[in-house]
C-alpha cells in the first residue's frame, strides 16, 4: 500500500511517517507540504491512501478533497482527514466532499491503521475516530 501525506508541519509527518513504514504491508510514504507537488504527483506516484490536515496556511482539507475527487474517485484514492478540528459541520462537510475518514491528531498510530485497514477492505466503508464519535453521533 502506498500512503501520501500533506501537512504544512513537517515534523508531524516525518513521525508519522516512521510510524507508518513499521508495518509490513506499507510500502511507501510520500510527504507534502504544498499542494501543488501532491497534485503533480498524484499520478506519479499514485497512492492508495491520502492523509490531509485540515488546515494549512494556504489550502483546507475541503479544498485538498475536491481537487483530488476532481482527478480520482473514491474506489481508487481514500482519503483519511487527521485533523485538531473537531467541528460538527467541517467533519460532515468533509465526508460530503468525499473523504473516507476522519480522526483527530490525539488517535493513536494503531486507530489511524484501523482506519486505513477498514476503508482500504470496503469501497463503501467510513470511519470516524473514537474521539468524535460523541461529538457526530
Amino acid at each position: 500500500m502506498n500512503i501520501s501525506i500533506i501537512d504544512d508541519q513537517k515534523i508531524l509527518s516525518e513521525l508519522l511517517k516512521l510510524s507508518l513504514l513499521e508495518f509490513d504491508f506499507i510500502k511507501s510514504v510520500n510527504l507534502y507540504s504544498e499542494p501543488e507537488k501532491l497534485f503533480a504527483h498524484l499520478d506519479v506516484f499514485p497512492p492508495d491512501i491520502l492523509i490531509t490536515d485540515m488546515l494549512m496556511p494556504d489550502i483546507t482539507g475541503i479544498d485538498i478533497i475536491k481537487a483530488c475527487r476532481k482527478m480520482k474517485s473514491k474506489s481508487n484514492l481514500k482519503i483519511i482527514v487527521l485533523s485538531t478540528v473537531k467541528d460538527v459541520n467541517l467533519i460532515k462537510n468533509s465526508f460530503d466532499e468525499g473523504a473516507n475518514a476522519y480522526l483527530c491528531k490525539d488517535a493513536s498510530v494503531a486507530e489511524l491503521i484501523d482506519a486505513i485497514n477498514t476503508i482500504s477492505k470496503n469501497e463503501n466503508a467510513i470511519y470516524v475516530g473514537e474521539s468524535l464519535k460523541n461529538i457526530l453521533f
